[in-house]
């Protein structure tokens, strides 16, 4: 082909995509990634492209719906470009927020979802505090951690294992004593980040926000939000309803949703950067979000002590809208996508 040098090969093939890589020569084009759709891949073909690809040293990563093969030496980095030895990188501009990630027992899973953030928004991992909340129960498991960690950037905190609001509890105490970040983004390990090209949701709503980092900060800066939902759609429903409503008193229920009909109520809607969003009485749940200084202390801190599962803090987020507190909006896109391939001991599982 006459190319000294071939970064990335996307194959897209509209009948198996397993007879196109068996037909070219890798070893002489040696693209440093290799990209192709799981659904092109029928039958048991997508085992036989993996024993394939290793055989011509690549490692195989899952990437939301694509399969991904990185040659020896090369790695996504942090703004998803080969960045093998030598490579010169250009990251996003750092950025004044804070990101919370929170992962047990996993390393595995922690990396998926880094890969699937410097595809998708590389502006993440610019935030200028990154943070890792290690849940592990596995000693074994803290050698990969630490290295995954120093390669972008995170700190670790490390209390044991404290579920999941002791856990979402510990970030919010820990941003609360950070200086300078204005906000705090929110994500679990299994919560990764739809590609660029990815369809459209359920929903029909676009799957991948440009900027999301600034966009998600503009939006809550013009509208004066305590929080920020990032995903319209999420895995057990979707921002059509307020799922708050099945945490409430009965009487809240019959004086805010008459005829138990707990659709969300939308005060009005906006467009930033090329994304629309709605503001209004949307449920706050432990899906990935943007939130506000003052938010995060009045929500988590306020009463602090309270052991409450996700429904306590989902009513107590609805209390605080209800009450004029605070705003909340969500963004009408769906950006999210729960993909969960490395599972640890579910009787380890605190809520």
């Amino acid at each position: 082909l006459g190319l000294e040098r071939l970064d990335v090969l996307h194959i897209d093939s509209e009948t198996n995509n397993l007879e196109v890589l068996q037909r070219l020569d890798l070893q002489v084009l040696r693209p440093s990634i290799i990209r192709a759709r799981r659904k092109h891949f029928p039958g048991a073909s997508a085992v036989a492209a993996v024993r394939h690809l290793r055989r011509q040293g690549y490692r195989i990563e899952w990437i939301n719906n694509e399969l991904v093969a990185l040659r020896a030496g090369t790695s996504l980095a942090p703004e998803g470009v080969p960045g093998g030895a030598g490579a010169v990188l250009s990251p996003p501009e750092p950025n004044s927020a804070a990101l919370y990630v929170m992962s047990m027992n996993t390393p595995e899973q922690f990396r998926i979802w880094l890969n699937s953030v410097a595809l998708a928004a590389p502006d993440l991992l610019a935030c200028q505090a990154r943070v890792l909340l290690d849940n592990s129960t596995d000693p074994g498991t803290r050698d990969a951690y630490d290295a995954l960690a120093s390669t972008y950037g995170f700190s670790i905190l490390r209390e044991g294992n404290l579920g999941i609001m002791g856990g979402r509890r510990r970030c919010a105490r820990h941003f609360d004593e950070l200086e300078g970040s204005d906000g705090l983004f929110w994500f679990e390990d299994d919560m990764l980040l739809h590609a660029p090209d990815a369809p459209l949701c359920p929903n029909g709503l676009r799957s991948h926000v440009p900027n999301i980092v600034g966009t998600a900060q503009a939006v809550t800066a013009r509208e004066g939000l305590g929080f920020l939902m990032l995903s319209f759609t999420e895995f057990f429903g979707d921002h059509h309803l307020n799922w708050a409503w099945y945490h409430l008193s009965n009487e809240i229920r019959e004086a805010d949703f008459p005829a138990d009909a707990f659709r969300s109520r939308i005060d009005h809607t906006g467009v930033e950067r090329g994304t629309s969003y709605l503001v209004g009485n949307l449920h706050y749940d432990n899906w990935p979000s943007y939130m506000t200084r003052d938010f995060n202390r009045e929500m988590f801190l306020a009463q602090e002590g309270s052991e409450g599962v996700e429904g306590h803090y989902m009513a107590r987020g609805y209390h605080l809208l209800r009450n004029g507190d605070f705003r909340g909006g969500v963004l009408l896109a769906s950006p999210i996508n729960h993909c969960r391939r490395y599972v640890y001991e579910h009787s380890e599982r605190i809520e």
